[in-house]
């Protein structure tokens, strides 16, 4: 097996691996000049113009904050809403004004709940547990977090939740499968490209060099 390994001027950029991120990111790019050989099929990496210097990686997006705070990867993009729940130290520097979402809190269509307030003792699924415990801490309401895996939507139909925290682009879904928002001005997010510390640039320059053609 090939082990990952950095080389001498060279950047990895981490890029979603599939979904409506990955789409976006890719058309900011091919924008900006840079493309990415449309025959990769199911690999894991590529290059940016088939450039050696510029290599990407596809990851998780959940995965691109960490992987960054930890040096592994130069630059990559996701949502702000992943870095504020991986807790990850990194700095978002290009807006790409794309992937806008918001986080919202729905129930069953039908439920009587009507405020956050009336989830006292109750539970919320989430994708996003460590950003719904903030916010039911903030609103001072105690209730149970299950982190969800994948689709949340019918999570409250089998019982095992009270409600769900996700994040939403237009409500269309919710809607579809007969869930109410109770709250959605909790959380605005985007997707953004970040780098990492400083100290764990190894190809400062070239990193540099690369983030100006994107400001273009």
């Amino acid at each position: 097996m090939q082990y990952f390994a950095k080389k001498k001027n060279q950047i990895v950029v981490g890029i979603p691996s599939k979904g409506r991120l990955k789409k976006h990111v890719l058309e900011f790019l091919e924008e900006k000049g840079y493309r990415i050989p449309s025959n990769t099929g199911r690999r894991l990496q590529s290059r940016l113009n088939n450039d050696s210097r510029y290599r990407v990686v596809f990851l998780h997006p959940k995965d691109i904050p960490v992987m960054i705070a930890q040096g592994t990867v130069d630059a990559g993009f996701s949502g702000l809403d992943l870095i504020h729940e991986t807790r990850s130290e990194v700095r978002p520097v290009i807006r790409i004004r794309r992937g806008y979402v918001r986080m919202a809190l729905a129930v069953l269509e039908d439920s009587s709940i009507a405020s956050p307030f009336h989830l006292m003792g109750k539970v919320v699924g989430s994708p996003f547990p460590r950003m719904t415990e903030e916010y039911f801490q903030r609103l001072k309401v105690d209730v149970g977090v299950q982190e969800i895996h994948g689709a949340s939507e019918g999570m409250p139909y089998l019982g095992v939740v009270d409600a769900i925290m996700d994040v939403v682009e237009t409500g269309r879904s919710l809607v579809a499968n007969r869930l109410r928002i109770v709250d959605d001005d909790i959380f605005h997010s985007e997707c953004v490209l970040m780098v990492g510390k400083p100290e764990y640039q190894k190809n400062y320059a070239l990193l540099n060099q690369f983030l100006r053609t994107l400001y273009v």
